[in-house]
């Protein structure tokens, strides 16, 4: 009779790190949709200079993309995993300080629609 053959249920590192990661980009999705949500908002109720908001917001995606096309050029071939990583870290805290500064702004009252009394 064949010995058996041992099956052990714990996941890899590999699976544990690609697990961590898709952690993350869930979170950073997560905050990006406050962002959208926020910055719609802000606009669809333009009061003076929440124009500034939707410049703000190209110019931000320009330089992030940029900025991340930069070190993945500088970095030269890469695995997948290191490519995410790479991406999550130009974008999360980005995304991140819009979510807190925004949500700041809407906390003060900026944005809110003012009705006649």
């Amino acid at each position: 009779m064949p010995a058996a053959k041992s099956t052990s249920h714990a996941p890899s590192s590999a699976a544990l790190h690609w697990l961590q990661l898709a952690g993350e980009a869930w979170w950073m999705w997560a905050e990006a949709s406050s962002v959208i949500a926020m910055r719609t908002a802000l606009i669809a109720f333009e009061r003076p200079g929440h124009g500034r908001e939707a410049e703000r917001m190209v110019i931000e995606k320009l330089a992030a993309a940029f900025s991340l096309s930069q070190r993945l050029v500088q970095a030269g071939p890469m695995a997948p995993e290191q490519v995410m990583q790479t991406m999550l870290a130009v974008y999360s805290p980005r995304v991140a300080a819009n979510r807190r500064r925004l949500t700041r702004r809407l906390q003060r009252g900026h944005g809110r629609v003012r009705t006649a009394s």
